[in-house]
């Protein structure tokens, strides 16, 4: 699949959820499946030494660090460069704030409710509310961390760890990986996740680096415990007219269009 801007923005509204809400690293669906590529007796790939395991370990302990909590908000920057097709190339604020199992995140001009008793998404480029039934929002670190720990242990990244003015930092790297090259996690004092950058190879030509994808998240502010209550409400985005449902307050002007 060819990602044109549209298709970029849903990947990088992913990525957003899984790499800094959900805080996780090394993303399943980006690393190489040994079954996608036949590989040579001569192509083993060796596996991560003792201490660089114990450093794969800290990373996924810190990634988990939101799976106990329910009640979150967190604000921060996306940079994207597509190194291929500068079209793509995009930078903009996004939210994400969860109650229990009401979530919220906007991205740029892009607003996705979850709710239990809806899932809405706003499109305010087009003026456009979309309003489908709710959706099950899948936990993407269920994995055990071990398990987590020994598949990532076998992908060849070099894996390092450096602190610098109290802040860690935990990188992989493998240039020839054909999905995921470089992966880095930042976290502070506090174990707070500050920032991650990964370098992802272009889907049609994996092989060549001067089509890769840079994409960096910082966290600006994250206040454990907090909720924007105010954006997990269904009366915000639409009221009940003679039994139907319709845009309400600031999206009055909106189309509803229901999925």
């Amino acid at each position: 699949m060819i990602i044109n801007k549209n298709n970029f923005r849903v990947l990088a509204t992913v990525l957003v959820l899984l790499t800094t809400a959900a805080a996780i690293a090394g993303i399943p669906s980006l690393i190489q499946h040994k079954n996608e590529i036949k590989e040579s007796p001569t192509s083993a790939i060796p596996e991560n030494n003792k201490e660089e395991k114990a450093i794969l370990n800290e990373l996924y302990t810190v990634s988990h660090q939101l799976d106990s909590m329910t009640v979150y908000t967190i604000e921060g920057t996306i940079v994207v460069r597509d190194l291929k097709d500068s079209t793509n190339n995009m930078a903009c604020d996004y939210l994400y704030s969860r109650s229990g199992n009401d979530m919220y995140y906007r991205m740029g001009q892009e607003e996705t409710v979850s709710l239990q008793s809806c899932y809405l998404t706003v499109s305010h480029d087009t003026k456009e509310l979309f309003l489908s039934a709710p959706k099950e929002i899948e936990n993407p670190m269920s994995t055990p961390i071990d398990i987590q720990v020994k598949h990532m242990s076998q992908e060849g990244y070099q894996v390092t760890r450096d602190v610098k003015n109290g802040v860690v930092t935990i990188t992989m790297s493998n240039p020839s990986h054909i999905r995921m090259r470089d992966y880095s996690l930042s976290y502070d004092s506090a174990a707070w996740i500050t920032q991650t950058d990964m370098r992802m190879a272009d889907e049609i030509y994996p092989a060549d680096r001067n089509k890769d994808k840079l994409i960096t998240f910082r966290v600006k502010k994250f206040e454990p415990f907090k909720a924007r209550e105010e954006l997990l409400k269904p009366a915000h985005y639409i009221r009940q007219q003679d039994g139907t449902p319709v845009p309400a307050g600031a999206f009055k002007d909106y189309e509803l269009i229901n999925r």
